[in-house]
């Protein structure tokens, strides 16, 4: 008798701590806290890549969330934020969902790029390294492309 009456109070143990496992498991696949991305970017290809991910991770309520996004564009990557390119709708639509898109101005000074060519959303930064760095002091977590 004596060895049921211990079993009894060992199953309700077993039973709290397979629940309570179980409910800690589930807050760790929950949605993360949002977080401020900025990401560089020289090669024109990555450019329209990086969007529709990051339209993805908003779109994705129980993974990684962004508060705000930041693409900076240098290189040849800054002809993806000309009026007319392939990706004009995209660009224009990640703007409503506080995403920027920003190109580096000694890059359009380089290339011989008018300003007056870049989409109006576009905002255009002095030096793509610098914006980087800045970026990073503000707590932005980077990456670069």
């Amino acid at each position: 008798m004596r060895v049921m009456t211990k079993n009894f109070y060992i199953l309700p143990l077993l039973l709290m701590t397979f629940f309570i496992t179980t409910i800690s498991l589930g807050k760790a696949e929950s949605v993360t806290e949002a977080k401020d991305y900025a990401l560089l970017i020289s090669n024109p290809r990555h450019v329209k890549g990086v969007l529709k991910m990051l339209d993805s991770m908003r779109n994705d309520k129980t993974q990684l969330q962004y508060r705000k996004a930041r693409v900076v564009l240098y290189g040849d990557a800054i002809h993806m934020a000309k009026k007319g390119s392939e990706i004009t709708s995209l660009i224009k639509e990640s703007k409503e969902h506080n995403v920027t898109v920003a190109v580096c101005n000694q890059a359009l000074t380089r290339l011989k790029v008018p300003k007056s060519d870049l989409l109006n959303t576009v905002e255009v930064v002095g030096n793509a390294y610098y914006e980087m760095l800045r970026l990073k002091t503000l707590g932005y977590i980077s990456l670069d492309l």
